[in-house]
This record gives structure tokens, sequence and C-alpha cells, in this order.
């Protein structure tokens, strides 16, 4: 059976609705294995950033603000 976007789009949202429901506003509930991985993957992430300039970055995803979190921290 073919989707089509509503379809699609629909099933997403009940998909993140679910575990974020199961899991709160933590690395599982965007469905990451943990917080380890998010952090590995943050770390990743930061090898890019010259961190002597100033520099801004936009985060427009499907989380809940952890980048944020992670960078204020260090």
């Amino acid at each position: 059976m073919a989707f089509n976007n509503n379809d699609l789009l629909t099933e997403v949202a009940e998909y993140y609705t679910t575990k974020l429901a199961e899991h709160g506003e933590t690395p599982r509930g965007v469905d990451w294995n943990g917080e380890e991985s998010q952090t590995l993957r943050f770390e990743q992430l930061c090898k890019i950033i010259d961190t002597s300039k100033h520099f801004s970055i936009n985060d427009i995803g499907c989380g809940y603000g952890a980048l944020y979190d992670y960078l204020t921290e260090k």
C-alpha cells in the first residue's frame, strides 16, 4: 500500500509522540540510543566549529534543545 505525504507525516508524528510520552525530553524520547550516543554526536558536530572566533548555530531539527544545553556547558 502506497503512502501519500499526509499519511507519512501522520505516521512519523505518531511515532515520535509515542517516544516522547514513553521517555520524556531525553535522548531516547527523540529515538537516540541514549545520552552517550547523543553526546558523541554533539562532540563530532563541534569538531567543525572554530571556537576561537564568534560563531552561531542554527539548530532546527527534531530534538528538544539538547545541543544548546551541551554547548552552554562547554
